[in-house]
C-alpha cells in the first residue's frame, strides 16, 4: 500500500497527494475518483502533488498505463508537483497517452501549479 495517498475532488479538479511509493493498491484507490469526476463533468483536470514521492513499484506502472489509455482522453490538464529528479520520467511517461497539457512544477512553485490548474475553470 502507498504509505500516504489522499484524493480530493472539487468539481472537475481531482487533487492527488502521493507520499512515498505508488503501488497497485494506491493506484486502485485513485482511479474511482477520476472515473467519478469524468462521469459527472465530462472532462477533468488533475493535480498530482508528489510530496516525498519515491517512484512507482513495477506493477503500478503498468496499471498507470491502463489508466492513461482509458481515461486521459477526458483530462484537460495535468499539473505535477515534485522533485526535479522525477520530472523527465513522469512528464515524458504521461505525454504519449494524453491530449492533455502536462506541466511539471517543482515544490517551490506549488502556488504556480495551483494557479495554472485552476486557470479558466
Amino acid at each position: 500500500m502507498s504509505h500516504l495517498i489522499s484524493v480530493d475532488c472539487n468539481g472537475s479538479l481531482v487533487h492527488v497527494d502521493v507520499t512515498d511509493q505508488l503501488t497497485l493498491e494506491g493506484y486502485k484507490h485513485i482511479v474511482p475518483y477520476i472515473d467519478a469526476a469524468i462521469d459527472e463533468f465530462g472532462s477533468v483536470r488533475v493535480l498530482f502533488d508528489l510530496g516525498e514521492y519515491h517512484g512507482w513499484d513495477g506493477e503500478a506502472r503498468w496499471e498507470d498505463l491502463d489508466l492513461e489509455l482509458l481515461h486521459w482522453a477526458s483530462v484537460e490538464r495535468v499539473a505535477i508537483i515534485g522533485d526535479p529528479k522525477y520530472e523527465e520520467g513522469v512528464a515524458t511517461f504521461c505525454r504519449p497517452f494524453t491530449a492533455a497539457t502536462v506541466r511539471y512544477f517543482y515544490p517551490a512553485d506549488a502556488k504556480a501549479a495551483e494557479e495554472w490548474i485552476h486557470e479558466g475553470l
